[in-house]
């Protein structure tokens, strides 16, 4: 048997009417979403604690030496530069500028094993 429904039916009738009221006014549903997603980014979210969080929800069933390589690049290469930027500050270009100043100290080989491994990047910046 499926659990009774957690929105009354007065609830329901309230949100729908605050949604039309919002499509009234010009503003989409998806916009205002996003607007209250960006509000709660605040600067308590940094990219630094962001990751800490996701690295210990992705990570914890992995073996140490899986999890080296993106903790490697985290703790040597993200966090000096943006890890105590709020996570609504940073760009795609951000994280690409601190990569690129080791590609600058000589280190290609590095950088491209850093690139290689880095598909936990986008999984993390996704889900911020």
């Amino acid at each position: 048997m499926r659990p009774y429904p957690v929105v009354t039916l007065a609830k329901a009738r309230k949100l729908t009417l605050e949604a039309k009221a919002t499509l009234v006014e010009g503003t989409s549903i998806i916009q205002k979403q996003a607007t209250k997603v960006a509000n709660q980014l605040t600067s308590e979210n940094t990219f630094k604690e962001v990751a800490t969080e996701w690295f210990i929800n992705h990570m914890s069933d992995k073996s140490e030496t899986h999890k080296a390589r993106p903790k490697r690049v985290l703790e040597a290469e993200l966090y000096p530069p943006i890890g105590n930027m709020p996570v609504a500050d940073i760009a795609a270009l951000m994280i690409l500028a601190a990569l690129k100043k080791v590609e600058k100290r000589g280190y290609c080989q590095a950088l491209l094993r850093r690139l290689s491994g880095c598909f936990w990047l986008g999984q993390l910046l996704c889900s911020v």
